[in-house]
């Protein structure tokens, strides 16, 4: 598993355009379940069977955090169904490995949804 902590927007950028897979739905996400039935760590984790979603952008900000990086967010787009809740959610890409990423729905019509992940 990656470190999220030393990723750059410069790593995301070389992989823009590029698919990853949606191996676990998220946990911690908002759901109407009741209490005792929501994931609460990666052990309860719902596999959401194959998903692929497409990093479509980087976005650069300019503010510096810790002074190691700049913050950044990514933009990423999938289908219009299944739609993954906020929350974190484990990708896996062919060239980056697995990362565990805050997802956070964005936009959505018939066709596609949007998500964001930001970077501090």
């Amino acid at each position: 598993m990656r470190d999220l902590t030393t990723l750059t927007a410069g790593d995301f950028e070389a992989v823009v355009g590029s698919d990853f897979t949606v191996i676990k739905q998220a946990w911690g996400q908002s759901s109407t379940a009741a209490p005792s039935t929501r994931p609460e760590n990666t052990a309860g984790a719902a596999p959401i069977g194959p998903m692929t979603i497409s990093l479509g952008r980087v976005v650069p900000m300019a503010t510096r955090v810790s002074g190691h990086r700049l913050a950044f967010s990514l933009r990423f787009h999938g289908p219009a169904d299944p739609a993954l809740g906020q929350g974190i959610h484990r990708l896996a890409h062919a060239q980056m490995g697995e990362l565990d990423i805050f997802l956070v729905p964005i936009a959505a019509d018939q066709y596609s949804r949007s998500y964001e992940a930001v970077f501090g």
